[in-house]
């Protein structure tokens, strides 16, 4: 929801700002037009993303409903052991998870970083290289494993390799503590028939395998399965529409300021393509900044909304 907010703003302002702009005879040339259609197209990136997804979500959202499974949706989830997750670089986009105390978990998970922008030659122009839903796969293990491996020979049985590389494509395993956790470079796909019972049947294959092979400690009381709303308020709408304001005020005037104050005194047009890629990494750079931190959870009780 707060997501299809976001894409609104960034799309509604610049073309409010355009149409003012042509009000007042300022004209549709030079770096304000430029950034409004920037900012116009990343908001036009974001529907599109959308509702791309959303088809995908829906699928495996009715899966989970159909299995009486946890659904889990866009949220960082640092509690998690993966350490992609851990580090706040990756957020769950969606998964379904079971509901006993050693469940198994599949979804897709969305690196947290800002897209890449690169400049394409000689146009100058900028082309940005979206991140893609990439597969994850976790299960709890009956125990706890004396050290963190991420050995594939020691994780994946045999039997299993084959069909694991044709599922995820380049994948990693780690196994810290009492979860395993597999991070693939395909997506999840739940809209392909047998996408997700297939990736169920491979993390409890893998799961079963640790658990006969590395789980030497045994497990003390088992802790409840992971519900829904374990992971920490994030910030409430009210901030995400402020941030996403402050953002399409401030950084168009900060790019017009420095588009304005270098234009006179750059003549060579590689120089300026320059100036223009950095500034647009540095935004991007911002944009990912602050969509961690409007994901991030807070502490419980802490009155995070």
């Amino acid at each position: 929801m707060m997501a299809s907010v976001v894409a609104g703003l960034l799309v509604a302002v610049p073309v409010v700002v355009f149409v003012a702009m042509l009000a007042v005879g300022q004209g549709v040339l030079g770096a304000p037009i430029f950034v409004v259609v920037f900012f116009l197209a990343i908001g036009g990136y974001v529907w599109f993303d959308l509702l791309r997804q959303s088809s995908g979500g829906d699928r495996l959202a009715e899966f989970g409903r159909a299995n009486h499974l946890i659904i889990v949706r866009s949220v960082f989830v640092p509690h998690y052991a993966g350490s992609t997750f851990g580090a706040g670089r990756a957020s769950v986009l969606r998964s379904v998870r079971t509901r006993d105390p050693h469940f198994l978990e599949v979804g897709d998970r969305l690196p947290a970083t800002a897209p890449r922008a690169r400049l394409m030659q000689p146009s100058g122009r900028a082309q940005v290289e979206p991140h893609q839903a990439e597969v994850f796969l976790r299960a709890r293990l009956a125990g706890r494993v004396a050290k963190r491996t991420t050995s594939e020979r020691d994780v994946v049985p045999p039997e299993v390799l084959g069909d694991l590389a044709r599922f995820a494509g380049r994948y990693t395993v780690e196994v810290t503590g009492d979860e395993l956790t597999v991070f693939g470079s395909r997506p999840l796909g739940p809209t392909t028939p047998g996408r997700v019972h297939e990736a169920f049947s491979l993390t409890a294959a893998l799961a079963n395998h640790v658990n006969q092979t590395l789980v030497t400690e045994p497990a003390a009381d088992p802790r409840p399965s992971e519900d829904a709303d374990q992971r920490a308020p994030r910030r409430g709408p009210l901030a995400t529409i402020l941030v996403t304001l402050a953002l399409l005020i401030l950084g168009p005037l900060l790019i017009a300021v420095v588009m304005a104050n270098l234009g006179d005194r750059i003549d060579n047009r590689g120089a300026a393509i320059v100036i223009v890629g950095v500034l647009i990494a540095v935004l991007f750079a911002v944009i990912g900044g602050l969509l961690r931190w409007l994901n991030a959870p807070g502490r419980r009780g802490s009155g995070t909304t």
